[in-house]
Parts: structure tokens; sequence; C-alpha cells
């Protein structure tokens, strides 16, 4: 009785895991970074894995690029008010794929938990 409990337990589980990775992907904005680039970086951290969950690790690339409640510029407005300044569009679209790069590569590190993380909101803020 209890083994067949145990199971029914763990399939139930196993499924709810499913969707919410499910949910994760279908609300994942198409003006950020692929999903997959995110995913990779997370499991590429055991440490950081053990202290915060994939769910938590997205919130924070989302809050890094599109802004939060605490700090409503994200990193897609300063990228566009950057490129809102310059004359030339030809500069302007290397800039925005200069800042693509940045914002790919700060924002993985950024959005861990770990203390032993790279970057910190004080880096992020200067």
């Amino acid at each position: 009785m209890i083994s067949q409990f145990l199971k029914s337990l763990f399939l139930l589980l196993l499924l709810s895991a499913c969707a919410t990775q499910k949910h994760v992907q279908s609300n994942w904005p198409a003006e950020l970074p692929p999903l997959a680039y995110f995913e990779a970086v997370y499991a590429a951290d055991a440490q950081n894995a053990r202290e915060q969950t994939l769910d938590e690790y997205l919130l924070w690339v989302k809050r890094y690029y599109l802004g939060w409640e605490l700090y409503r510029r994200g990193w897609m407005d300063v990228t566009e008010d950057l490129i809102g300044q310059m004359d030339d569009p030809q500069k302007a679209e290397h800039v925005k794929e200069k800042m693509f790069l940045i914002g790919k590569s700060v924002s993985g590190e950024w959005a861990k938990k770990t203390k032993q993380r790279k970057i910190f909101t004080r880096h992020v803020a200067i």
C-alpha cells in the first residue's frame, strides 16, 4: 500500500515538474536571448542549482532584462535609450548587437543566487 502511494506521489511530482517547465518555456519573452542559453548556464553551475531552482533563476534573468518593482529599468530599457540617442543607424545596430551580447553574459551570471557569482547588483548598477 505504501509502495503504491509513493509511486503515485513520485509520478505526480514528475508531472508537476514537466508542467512547470512547459509553463516557463511558453512564457519566455521573445525579445530575450533563447531560454536554452540560460538553462545551459544554470545547469553548468551545480553549486548554484543546489541553492536556487531553475524557475527562481529564470525569474531573475527576466527581471534583469525587463525590470521589476524595485528597479523598473531593465537591460532592454537601457539598450533602447542608448541606441535611441544615436544618429547613425549602422552604429546603432552595431551597439544593439554588442548590448545583446553583454546583457546575455551579465544576466546569466547576475541571476545566480550563490555568493560565488562574479557579478553583483552593484556592478550592474554602475
